[in-house]
């Protein structure tokens, strides 16, 4: 499973329904760099990324391939018809590659995208 940034902010409130989802995985689900990169972005000021950065090494980061970038490219296509944004397409794309599910609760954004599973992990309260 690869999270998308959504979970990942989610996890990083320590949101009681996400944390009990992450304690029930039987191995850490990975990210993708990119939205390991908005949730930093995310941040508030340096110690706050100090601290978002140190979080994240509990997760295996993938990075965007060149083939992955020419997959978003194609993706780019969904963008009027379901509002994928660019990061969105790269982490659908790093899903792909590694055939693996994207956990998120933005799946109106991934649903037109062939052959990608989406998952939203828990009930958000």
């Amino acid at each position: 499973m690869i999270l998308d940034a959504d979970v990942l902010i989610d996890l990083l409130r320590l949101r009681p329904n996400a944390m009990r989802w992450l304690r029930s995985m039987a191995e850490p689900p990975a990210t993708s760099g990119i939205s390991a990169v908005e949730v930093l972005y995310g941040a508030q000021n340096m110690a706050e990324q100090r601290n978002v950065d140190i979080w994240l090494r509990q997760f295996e980061i993938l990075w965007p391939s060149e083939a992955d970038a020419e997959t978003a490219r194609l993706l780019a296509r969904y963008r009027l018809s379901d509002g994928i944004e660019l990061t969105d397409a790269i982490t659908a794309a790093i899903a792909l590659r590694h055939i693996m599910s994207l956990v998120t609760f933005n799946v109106k954004h991934f649903r037109a995208i062939p052959g990608l599973s989406t998952l939203q992990p828990y009930e958000r309260t």
